[in-house]
C-alpha cells in the first residue's frame, strides 16, 4: 500500500527497517527522539533506537513489515502494519502492529515512535 500523505521521513524509515539498514534508521530520529513499546520508553536517541530495533528484529532471520494502513494529522501519523517474517529455525511468523509517529513541524524527522504489538508473539520471548 502506498500513501501520498505519508510524510517521507516515515517511508524511509520503513524501508530501512525493513532492509536492516540502522545508519538510515537513526538518520530519521531527533536527537531527543524516543521509542516507546506498549507506552513505556524502551530507547532514547536515534542510535539507541537504531540500537533497539536491531535488536528486535535480530529475532528473526528475515522480516518485512507491510503497510496496511495509514493515517495522518499533521505532525502526527498513525501506521498499521502486518509483520511478515521468518525465525532462525524456519518458523513463519505472521501478526499485526501500529506505530504512532510524532514528528518535528516540519515533518522531517520523527521526534517519538510509540509501537504497539504483541511481543509475546515475537521469537525469544
Amino acid at each position: 500500500m502506498t500513501n501520498q500523505d505519508m510524510p517521507p521521513v516515515i517511508d524511509r524509515y520503513l524501508a530501512a527497517a525493513n532492509a536492516r539498514d540502522w545508519t538510515t534508521v537513526a538518520q530519521c530520529f531527533t536527537a531527543q527522539a524516543d521509542c516507546l513499546n506498549l507506552g513505556v520508553v524502551v530507547a532514547h536517541g536515534p542510535t539507541g533506537i537504531a540500537d533497539h530495533l536491531r535488536a528486535v528484529f535480530d529475532r528473526f532471520a528475515e522480516h518485512r513489515d507491510e503497510i496496511t494502513r495509514v493515517v495522518v494529522d499533521g505532525s502526527l501519523a498513525y501506521v498499521e502494519v502486518a509483520l511478515h517474517g521468518r525465525t532462525h529455525d524456519g518458523t513463519a511468523v505472521d501478526f499485526p502492529g501500529a506505530d504512532v509517529f510524532e514528528l518535528t513541524p516540519d515533518r522531517t524527522a520523527i521526534d517519538r515512535v510509540s509501537a504497539w504489538f504483541d511481543t509475546s508473539r515475537t521469537p525469544g520471548r
